[in-house]
């Protein structure tokens, strides 16, 4: 029988149904009121439901801050417009502006290609029943995945190799998607981004590797730009300006180098700085989506299914500076 008929004879799976909405079956199962039968489900995502799925998967602190592209086919254009200095004139009535008078418009930005990936994750029974009687159930079986995935799409923004990813047991992700960091490096090489700074925190000190990247940033674009570490990095970088753990620390503030904010990043790796205005690092995510959840008899377990497309670019290859190990 239906779910929908379910709920037609049975006055507590119609109250579910009216507390919880599409996830009203996951809550009846979770109770023993219903079999597995009902939660299979499969299909596309309807826009409104894949938008507030992006929305839960970009609500990680750093993800919030980048620039999220939704888009709508799997290539996707992100113009970006500029306009030469020190363009204004003042032209006296009646005559026309100079040949050289007129601004010019140079056009940057990058294009966005999503390639498919999936997302393969098991809720057990046990779990669905110890937590049959939280209220919560639904909201807490959506967060934990929105941030699995997320957690995943930062991991990959920053460590991503595409066909470059080496033998080993980490290929398989590492190889689905170029990362900001590969990016940036091939664009540095082919001369369209600032040359790579060459930096060793570990003898020079966290001071003049910071002071080396920012160095490489163009002036136009250093108001806004920050520097972005690894956790890691941060937190010796702060030592290092603070004095030592059992010495006397100063006044001086950990969480910025001379008035540019740091931001750690868990997934950046330990050693590498990029400086940029955080707004240029892009994330591409297509709306179209496809959800499968359905029950596992012999592994007792719920098996979810994502298969979602993505990318990663950078939207001004010169308004950023990488520093990496030699």
């Amino acid at each position: 029988m239906s779910w929908e008929l379910l709920c037609k004879s049975n006055t507590e799976l119609a109250a579910l149904q009216t507390r919880f909405g599409a996830t009203a079956p996951l809550v009846a199962f979770a109770k023993g009121l219903v079999g597995p039968e009902v939660l299979t489900v499969s299909g596309t995502l309807t826009p409104e439901v894949a938008n507030a799925w992006i929305d839960l998967v970009v609500e990680h602190d750093f993800l919030k801050l980048v620039t999220v592209h939704r888009m709508a086919r799997l290539k996707s254009e992100v113009p970006v417009l500029d306009m030469g200095r020190r363009s204004l004139r003042r032209v006296p009535q009646g005559s026309e502006p100079a040949a050289d008078d007129s601004a010019d418009v140079n056009q940057f930005g990058c294009t966005l290609e999503a390639e498919d990936a999936q997302l393969f994750l098991d809720l057990s029974r046990d779990f669905l029943r110890d937590n049959q009687n939280n209220p919560n159930l639904p909201t807490l079986v959506e967060g934990m995945l929105s941030r699995l995935y997320g957690a995943e799409l930062l991991d990959l923004a920053f460590n991503g190799l595409g066909s470059t990813a080496p033998a080993g047991p980490d290929q398989k992700f590492l190889s689905l998607n170029k990362g900001w960091l590969l990016l940036l490096k091939e664009a540095a090489q082919a001369g369209k981004a600032p040359a790579l700074a060459t930096i060793d925190p570990a003898t020079t000190g966290y001071v003049k590797a910071l002071e080396t990247v920012f160095t490489r940033l163009p002036a136009k674009y250093l108001a806004t730009a920050v520097a972005v570490m690894s956790d890691t990095d941060a937190l010796k970088y702060g030592v290092q300006v603070a004095g030592t753990p059992n010495g006397s620390y100063t006044a001086v503030p950990a969480g910025a180098f001379v008035g540019k904010p740091i931001v750690a990043v868990p997934y950046m790796p330990s050693g590498s700085i990029m400086v940029t205005p955080l707004e240029n690092l892009v994330l591409g995510i297509n709306q179209e989506m496809e959800r499968t959840r359905e029950y596992h008899a012999r592994k007792r377990c719920l098996q979810y299914t994502f298969d979602g497309s993505f990318d990663f670019e950078i939207r001004v290859k010169e308004a950023a500076a990488l520093g990496v190990a030699a």
